[in-house]
């Protein structure tokens, strides 16, 4: 298998665990070994690839967790509802009527009470509300993550960092993800009939491709 396959495979387990350790805190390594048919000590080196680099608050106490001031409430948000608060978020920041302050300090505060490992998602989405012409990165990353949330296929249009031998391939996203400053898209290309990696700001612009 490739390097840059295994590399791919590793970071969408490693996104995976983040999302179960989210929704069952105190699990142990064994429960995740088992679950992702790793050794403890693969385990171990995924986790501190959460700590370290992903920089997720992860602490061991009674199993594994991520660590949330007890002042803060989290509230258990699923994807589509996320999806609905943003468009409606967005509808607000255009209407010429509404008052510009308490909006930005909603935004500002509002990831805080989504589920941990959608923090991340959410903050990005939000970043461009209130802007009438959002910037190119922002107009592909919400493309990107309206397809997610739709489980609709995509066309990307790569600039000459992102395109190789390939061009204009359709993908079926399955995970948007923050790494090391950046953000990828990991998903199913159609023409390489694997599951592959994008950097978003190599992506110039996104259209949505045939189902079939």
């Amino acid at each position: 298998m490739e390097r840059d396959q295994l590399a791919i495979d590793r970071l969408s387990r490693i996104w995976a665990m983040i999302e179960y350790i989210a929704e069952n805190p105190g699990t142990s390594r064994r429960t995740l070994a088992a679950k992702y048919s790793l050794s403890e000590r693969q385990v171990q080196e995924d986790l501190r690839v959460v700590r370290e680099e992903l920089r997720f608050p992860l602490v061991r106490r009674k199993g594994y967790r991520f660590s949330a001031g007890d002042d803060r409430v989290v509230l258990d948000f699923t994807f589509s509802e996320a999806r609905a608060l943003i468009a409606a978020l967005r509808g607000a920041s255009l209407d010429r009527g509404c008052s510009v302050e308490p909006l930005r300090s909603l935004v500002s505060k509002l990831p805080n009470v989504f589920p941990l490992h959608l923090q991340p998602l959410m903050r990005k989405c939000l970043e461009s509300l209130g802007n009438s012409e959002p910037a190119l990165e922002d107009r592909v990353f919400l493309a990107l993550t309206e397809a997610l949330f739709e489980r609709r296929p995509v066309r990307l249009h790569l600039d000459s960092r992102g395109v190789g031998p390939l061009q204009d391939p359709v993908v079926e996203p399955q995970l948007l993800m923050p790494y090391l400053g950046s953000w990828y898209m990991v998903g199913h290309c159609r023409q390489k009939k694997r599951v592959m990696m994008f950097k978003v700001d190599t992506i110039e612009a996104v259209t949505l491709a045939s189902k079939m």
